[in-house]
């Protein structure tokens, strides 16, 4: 853990003076699973006025400057994660709320496709997937969670979050599956208490 923990300070370091590698390592390391969020918080009709990597193109723009700016306390990877997801979510909102002012809202254009692909678009309308705004408030949410958490509750709950088994977390972090369940469920708690 050592290791992940001292590796990462030395790329924020490097990236700090200006280290291109740094940069490079950077988007290597995030950028399939921030183009998966994008991709989800932008609509197919969306995506046809602006690409998911478009937006990504902006999010790491900001990233490095405002990180050059030193605008930005950043102490782990799962912390690095956590801010470009939520730059993510919001460069999407931003373009969900641009294409859909008056003048060039989406819903008053005429699709040029044939009626099967309207049907499937009507269906795809009538989605579970949360709104931007409901996106942009689950990540401030889990911002808030993460923050409250110490180093190892952090790694459980991005862990967690990523789709990992409790036995698999337990594997991963050396740890008893006592441990892992007890922090799984104070979170839980959390979130509820936070949810009321």
């Amino acid at each position: 853990m050592m290791d992940e923990q001292s590796s990462f300070q030395q790329i924020i370091d490097d990236l700090g003076m200006g280290d291109e590698e740094a940069a490079r390592q950077i988007v290597q390391r995030f950028t399939r699973r921030l183009l998966a969020l994008a991709q989800t918080r932008l609509d197919a009709r969306l995506q046809q006025k602006v690409a998911p990597e478009d937006v990504l193109q902006s999010v790491y723009r900001s990233f490095f400057r405002r990180h050059q700016n030193e605008e930005f306390n950043l102490d782990s990877w799962d912390g690095l994660w956590a801010l470009l997801a939520t730059i993510t979510v919001r460069k999407c909102c931003q373009q969900v709320r641009h294409y859909h002012r008056e003048r060039r809202d989406l819903n008053r254009e005429t699709p040029s496709q044939t009626p099967e692909e309207n049907k499937l678009n009507e269906w795809q309308m009538i989605s579970n997937e949360p709104t931007p705004e409901q996106a942009a408030l689950l990540t401030e949410l889990l911002e808030e969670i993460m923050s409250s958490l110490d180093p190892q509750g952090q790694t459980i709950f991005m862990m967690r979050l990523q789709g990992f088994s409790e036995r698999e977390i337990c594997e991963e972090i050396a740890r008893s599956e006592r441990t892992v369940r007890r922090t799984l469920n104070r979170i839980r708690s959390q979130l509820s208490n936070a949810m009321e």
